[in-house]
């Protein structure tokens, strides 16, 4: 049904209502039908495929269905007809393993059957899809629900070549439709084939789509998203990864959500798992992952593991996968904002199944590399009294308990602090923090707001010292503040940034690095400008 259709049955509906002397029953019909297909129109005009619900399995709730049942109806014998006058095939082979079409009924399983289709990425949001099981197909299906002549999201586009190219990379016939197998489904294997022949435009994969199936027609704002998305470079599959999991992290969270991350990720990725253990560490396995050349090397654990993996990977072309199954995860924390604490693992599947890459900073810390942060005093008495049986106990009030604790400690050092090649400052302080990334609850490195991982330089924050107990707390509030509001702190505080840092204590201190305590030694850390290449969500840019 075309919107002119929609809003015109939706008006006159209406004005029958108002106008028309009706028995009640014919009023009442008349009404439904006319404020059910205004709202339908509404969605199709803001282009809200969410209106009708429809499932991952490809099932429309009943109540959504009785809703709309005016123009579920009307689409319904559109498509009939549609189908019947239609001169092309239901569905036709684009090319090895991929095949363009229209919506299914239980009269194509036989054609399904004969192309061996054992995969199906359906675009309509206002059909119901068939069941599987009751025709008794393994089919592994996706919906990605798209409006008729609407574009669907970049992220829909990138999600859908990723699904794709993990069928066809594994020999799978793979069937992508929409209602007439026009412009949505044309638009996503339109998509998925430039992602696979660089050398072609846009126009001329249309072009090659219409020479095989002749009723294949973009809308323009569709073309326009095609277009878009084809000029930003955004349609690259990246689908051979290894998953190095530290099995041990977070008191075990890899046991817990291994069934949720594999049954998101198998779909799009050719994954190879390994395991840490006491005997093979993360970064091993990652150097033996580099020789297998994958387009993306992914690290489940804490912020330790991700900084081991990372650490082989700088300079690479090869992108990090975040999988977070650490206490704090602070790195992702930083990247991604606040779904990283109120969904994480749903939102590193979303980061590696949309294929988004973007680089950030990095930094070495004497023979160590540095996603986050380093530092003496506090920092390093917090991590040292957050150890690992208060951490799978307490999660991360185990931080806060050992910050506390820090606090109360009031253990004052005399720091010689050299940025770059200024002169070097003599500081008496309690708390020292240089780092290249924090959330807002790592509070110790707040003193400019949250540090940017992308601008090329380190922030330093340290606390003046003070013998009184209510002023060093009075500087934490501080920058607590200062971290949720983004801005510099003051009272108490001092901020500055370089681009390397040389931190001398006399006598010399143990320090901590991305959440590891060192033993006493000087901080010589060099800020490396956007030298990792990261996954991150559709939408996240990072700061």
């Amino acid at each position: 049904m075309t919107h002119a259709l929609i809003y015109t049955t939706s008006g006159l509906s209406l004005i029958a209502v108002a106008a028309i002397p009706l028995p009640w029953l014919m009023r009442a019909f008349l009404f439904w039908t006319g404020l059910s297909l205004l709202v339908v129109g509404i969605a199709y005009h803001i282009n809200r495929p969410e209106v009708f619900r429809k499932r991952a399995d490809g099932t429309i709730p009943l109540y959504i269905r009785w809703l709309f049942i005016p123009f579920l109806w009307g689409s319904t014998l559109y498509n009939l007809w549609a189908k019947r006058t239609d001169n092309v095939p239901a569905l036709q082979k684009i090319e090895n393993h991929l095949f363009l079409g229209c919506r299914l009924s239980s009269r194509d399983m036989e054609v399904l059957n004969r192309q061996d289709i054992r995969a199906i990425l359906d675009v309509t949001a206002e059909f119901d899809a068939l069941d599987w099981s009751a025709v008794a197909e393994e089919i592994d299906y996706l919906n990605l629900p798209v409006l008729d002549q609407a574009p669907p999201t970049a992220k829909q586009c990138i999600q859908a070549i990723h699904w794709i190219h993990a069928h066809v990379s594994k020999g799978q016939n793979v069937l992508v439709h929409c209602a007439m197998g026009r412009s949505r489904s044309a638009l996503m294997v339109a998509a998925y084939l430039l992602s696979q022949k660089s050398h072609y435009s846009p126009q001329q994969i249309i072009e090659e789509l219409r020479s095989i199936r002749r009723t294949v027609r973009l809308t323009k704002k569709q073309a326009e998203l095609l277009q878009k998305l084809y000029q930003e470079g955004s349609l690259q599959t990246q689908n051979n990864a290894w998953l190095i999991v530290n099995p041990v992290a977070g008191g075990g969270k890899w046991e817990q959500h291994k069934p949720y991350i594999l049954s998101h990720l198998e779909p799009y990725l050719k994954l190879t798992i390994k395991c840490t253990t006491p005997e093979i560490s993360a970064a091993r396995l990652t150097q033996e992952a580099i020789q297998d050349m994958p387009d993306i090397i992914i690290a489940g654990g804490g912020d330790g593991t991700l900084a081991e993996v990372a650490g082989e990977l700088i300079g690479t072309k090869i992108a990090l996968g975040i999988m977070p199954l650490g206490t704090a995860n602070s790195l992702s924390y930083a990247i991604w904002g606040n779904s990283a604490k109120l969904t994480p693992i749903e939102t590193a599947c979303f980061s590696l199944t949309e294929g988004k890459s973007q680089w950030i900073d990095t930094a070495r810390c004497n023979d160590k590399t540095m996603l986050l942060m380093a530092g003496i005093g506090f920092a390093e008495k917090m991590i040292k009294l957050a150890d690992r049986d208060k951490k799978n106990n307490n999660g991360q009030i185990a931080y806060i308990q050992g910050l506390w604790q820090a606090a109360l400690e009031k253990q004052h050092y005399n720091v010689r602090l050299t940025l770059d090649d200024q002169e070097p400052e003599h500081i008496h302080t309690t708390s020292l923090v240089i780092a290249n990334a924090a959330p807002p609850t790592s509070i110790l490195a707040q003193g400019g707001g949250a540090p940017n991982i992308t601008d090329g330089l380190l922030d330093i924050t340290w606390i003046d010292s003070e013998d009184k107990h209510i002023e060093q707390l009075t500087s934490l509030a501080n920058l607590a503040v200062a971290g949720i509001t983004n801005s510099a702190a003051d009272m108490g505080i001092q901020y500055r940034q370089a681009k390397t840092v040389l931190l001398e204590v006399d006598p010399p201190i143990a320090y901590m690095v991305d959440g590891e305590r060192n033993e006493p030694d000087s901080l010589r850390i060099a800020l490396n400008h956007k030298s990792l290449k990261v996954m991150v969500p559709i939408g996240t840019e990072c700061c």
